[in-house]
């Protein structure tokens, strides 16, 4: 009986293929690689990696399987910190994968692991990006599934299972996320899905509630609403912040704020940004020239935002900093 492959000889095989030249023998071997018994997690993940670079998309329930058996009892010793699980999922989510019966079972896995502290569930982020697919998927008890995740010990999956619950075609999804706003959470980036996926729900009736945010004691919410903000690119969340802005522009907060103004890439926003620059102190203004990074691709805007820094060496400096010039 031929001996099995070790671990480190399946990881020069995967290095093997990728400095290889691409084609079809990749997939086969991937294919090949993937059927043997009791891989690593480790190997897993480099399959995995490999499949996503050389398009191999018909591998997705072979990559199915081998995460399949990372589960259960014996995923802690073969698959530490889940990582061939997570790669897989990540895969599978960019393909559309359609077995949702196996993302309902990756959205309800844990695995605990010793860690300093206590045990510790490294799963968190598979179950997140489970419920990605499971908003399109929307399997029998989808909804009742994300709202069990948006409420997960790990905010990784909270904050994954907000994104999820943006992408659900049913009404539903509204009034979960706006209860998850109240109540809160001790993660921003939480909130911060979850105020951005409210607008992509509904942006007409949640954007009041959303600026009401911005007027929180709490800076991170603060912070997490504007950015929410800018991302929806709505006009009508323009002056919200600047008043925003105007009021908190001292503090630490200012910063988001402006580049949450530069994220609407409204004319309107842009008009404001490079109008103000001239207007406050040094500090500010940098700021500001800083928060317009994201149009150095821009010719037009690019122009104007050096013509306005010119009057300033401070400023004419941050610019040439910021888009190289």
């Amino acid at each position: 009986m031929a001996k099995r492959p070790s671990t480190e000889e399946h990881l020069a095989m995967l290095r093997r293929l990728r400095e290889g030249p691409a084609g079809e023998h990749q997939i086969a071997a991937l294919e090949a690689l993937l059927k043997q018994p009791q891989l690593h997690g480790i190997v897993v993940k480099l399959a995995a990696d490999a499949a996503m670079r050389c398009g191999g998309r018909a591998l997705a329930p072979a990559l199915a399987e081998a995460a399949g058996q990372l589960m259960g009892g014996t995923g802690a010793k073969r698959d530490p910190g889940c990582e061939g699980k997570t790669a897989i999922a990540k895969a599978l989510v960019e393909w559309g994968y359609n077995d949702a019966a196996w993302f309902v079972e990756l959205a309800r896995y844990r695995q605990i692991e010793p860690g300093f502290g206590g045990p510790n569930d490294t799963a968190g982020e598979c179950r997140g990006i489970a419920a990605i697919a499971i908003a399109r998927l929307a399997p029998e008890g989808a909804i009742i599934l994300l709202a069990d995740l948006l409420v997960d010990e790990k905010s990784i999956t909270r904050a994954n299972a907000a994104v999820a619950l943006g992408q659900w075609a049913g009404s539903e999804a509204a009034p979960l996320l706006r209860l998850k706003a109240q109540i809160g959470d001790d993660d921003a980036e939480v909130i911060g899905e979850t105020l951005a996926s409210l607008l992509g729900q509904d942006p007409e009736q949640q954007l009041a509630f959303v600026c009401s945010k911005l007027r929180s004691p709490d800076a991170r919410i603060v912070e997490a609403a504007a950015l929410a903000l800018g991302q929806s690119r709505l006009s009508a969340a323009l002056q919200p912040l600047i008043d925003c802005w105007n009021t908190l522009r001292r503090a630490p907060v200012a910063t988001s704020i402006l580049t949450a103004i530069a994220l609407l890439r409204t004319p309107e926003s842009v008009d404001w940004l490079v109008a103000t620059m001239g207007k406050v102190m040094t500090k500010e203004g940098e700021t500001i020239v800083d928060a317009l990074r994201i149009y150095r691709g821009d010719s037009r805007i690019r122009e104007r935002v050096r013509a306005a820094t010119q009057g300033s060496q401070a400023l004419a400096q941050a610019f040439h900093d910021v888009f190289g010039d």
